[in-house]
């Protein structure tokens, strides 16, 4: 350990803080009169990284009219720097240590649990010595002789040991020889065993002829094995055949469905065309007959025109004959509607005939005209209503 720096406040006769540079290179030495506090720096050390005093474990070093003792212990070892920090009075006692980083340049905790028993059992390790060790070697008290002059050899010798770091390695010395005890009975019980398994190897029979059977065994096994994958491949293709014929299966029902509803349509469309062609049928057997009416109505025609002949002595009468002529051709080509108007306008053409008779005073020639005209009438209401009867079967197709 090399002791950079220490502050003190409040620790015996200091009243502080004070701070005092340490500079041990090459060699550092602390003058003063008798009481002026030299000791008190080694003193300050020690309570710093240990937190006890030559006056008991439990005593704080601390000036009576102060509430509290602080000291701040700047020390490097090994390269390394660190900084203690230890307190007490009546806000309680407490410690910090931290160490420097040279990266962040500056000092960092190396406890985070700040319970005190862990700070201190860390600064032991980093010491590699206790209070004791290090107060034999450092402190002569003022008017006494140090206490590593007067103990026995046997504890100077484990004092010194722990202090120059040999303690841990005669530590380490005697984990080795532990352990090369250990590895030479592990040896000895490995050998033992290594013995007792080749004299077994040397009473077991030559297995050579069991080797055999087995690989005898073993290849007819294999044989038996590629059987079984042919088998097992043959199954996995009949099985893909048989996925593949159930997919054709189920795609044919389907076709037979469709093809069903398609023979159904096809029936109900045939039955409507047996139907419809009975219907026309009908219409046609039933044209010969209109037909014929149609020749009796065009003989009517005839006797119609000659009836108009008949009363052409008069170019009234004429002209309503003529009229009458025009309106019967257009009952031909208008059938139903016109046919329908014909009526009225014969019954219009009677009462004109028969005030034309009177006029003529011939009433018997035209009465009995009139009465052919009510026959001819009554044959035109009959052609009209074949003739209507005719269309509704010519829309009906």
């Amino acid at each position: 350990m090399i002791p950079i720096s220490i502050e003190l406040e409040n620790f015996r006769s200091y009243i502080g803080p004070e701070y005092i540079p340490l500079d041990f290179a090459p060699f550092f030495c602390i003058v003063g009169a008798n009481g002026s506090g030299k000791s008190s720096i080694i003193e300050a050390m020690l309570w710093a990284l240990f937190g006890k005093c030559r006056e008991g474990a439990n005593a704080v070093p601390i000036r009576t009219d102060a509430e509290q003792v602080k000291v701040k212990f700047d020390f490097s070892i090994e390269n390394r720097r660190y900084k203690v920090i230890r307190t007490n009075g009546k806000s309680g006692h407490k410690l910090w240590l931290k160490q420097y980083d040279t990266e962040k340049k500056k000092f960092i905790e190396l406890v985070k649990s700040h319970r005190l028993s862990d700070t201190q059992n860390k600064i032991k390790n980093i010491l590699g010595a206790d209070y004791t060790g290090l107060q034999m070697a450092t402190v002569f008290v003022q008017n006494e002789a140090s206490i590593f002059s007067t103990i026995i050899p046997s504890e100077r010798r484990k004092v010194l040991a722990k202090l120059l770091g040999i303690e841990r390695y005669e530590n380490i010395r005697k984990k080795l020889h532990q352990k090369v005890s250990e590895n030479r009975v592990k040896t000895e019980s490995l050998q033992l065993q290594l013995n007792l398994i080749t004299e077994q190897i040397e009473k077991i029979y030559d297995p050579q002829d069991e080797i055999e059977q087995i690989k005898s065994k073993l290849h007819s096994m294999e044989n038996k094995r590629k059987q079984l994958q042919e088998e097992y491949r043959d199954i996995i293709q009949r099985k893909s055949e048989l996925s593949a014929l159930k997919k054709n299966v189920d795609m044919l029902d389907k076709t037979l469905q469709s093809k069903s509803a398609e023979k159904r349509d096809c029936e109900n469309s045939l039955n409507k065309l047996f139907a419809e062609k009975k219907s026309k049928q009908d219409i046609i057997s039933k044209e010969a007959q209109i037909n014929i009416e149609y020749q009796e109505y065009k003989k009517l025609e005839e006797r119609n025109n000659k009836l108009i002949k008949i009363s052409s002595h008069r170019t009234e009468l004429i002209e309503q004959i003529s009229e009458i002529k025009q309106k019967i051709s257009a009952v031909r080509s208008e059938h139903q509607n016109k046919i329908s108007s014909l009526k009225g306008e014969i019954s219009h053409i009677e009462r004109e005939i028969e005030l034309l008779s009177e006029k003529l005073g011939d009433k018997d020639e035209v009465a009995e005209k009139i009465s052919e005209l009510k026959v001819e009438r009554q044959i035109l209401n009959e052609l009209s209503a074949k003739k209507k009867q005719f269309e509704e079967y010519k829309h009906s197709i």
